[in-house]
């Protein structure tokens, strides 16, 4: 478990399933994320969930207000490479009423501080919409770096988006 001021970072659990379900079927996400863009079945989410645990190249943490305990996204890092000390960052805040209001920025910094101190790795990846403002420009403040833009990478309702590489390098 990895603790914040507002935000704890924890292992997934069962009781997550409602949260879960919701997050991965709502069309605003699907786009932001880049998740599969179809109805996902509750079922689906539970085996998802139930196996969580099992992926060894990733984690997923629950993003769980201090506050009042209440699950309000979710975030992983994925394709752990412990021979090339690098990996994948991702992140979603699920609940709309929660976004803009700087858990994003206190998860990603949880992680960050993890991945480097504690999994050693040496750089950190991810990609993001480049129609995603909000998000670019938060990596940015947290010093990550553009390394390519991929070209029409996403295919979402009908139309393609440009997806950013982006990475920040152990200092």
């Amino acid at each position: 478990m990895l603790k914040g001021t507002r935000v704890t970072l924890r292992d997934p659990e069962l009781t997550d399933l409602p949260y879960f379900f919701k997050w991965h079927n709502d069309t605003e996400i699907k786009k932001q994320a880049m998740l599969y863009p179809y109805f996902v079945e509750e079922s689906r989410v539970k085996t998802w969930l139930e196996n969580i645990g099992s992926r060894k190249s990733t984690l997923y943490f629950t993003i769980e207000t201090i506050k009042d305990n209440k699950p309000v996204g979710y975030t992983l890092f994925r394709d752990i490479s412990e021979i090339h000390k690098n990996c994948m960052f991702g992140i979603i805040i699920g609940e709309n009423e929660q976004r803009g209001k700087g858990l994003g920025n206190e998860t990603l910094h949880l992680m960050l501080e993890y991945g480097f101190n504690a999994l050693n790795m040496y750089k950190i990846k991810l990609e993001v919409l480049e129609s995603n403002t909000r998000a670019v420009q938060l990596y940015k403040n947290a010093g990550f770096v553009q390394e390519g833009i991929l070209k029409d990478e996403f295919f979402h309702q009908k139309t393609y988006h440009n997806v950013i590489q982006m990475a920040l390098f152990r200092k």
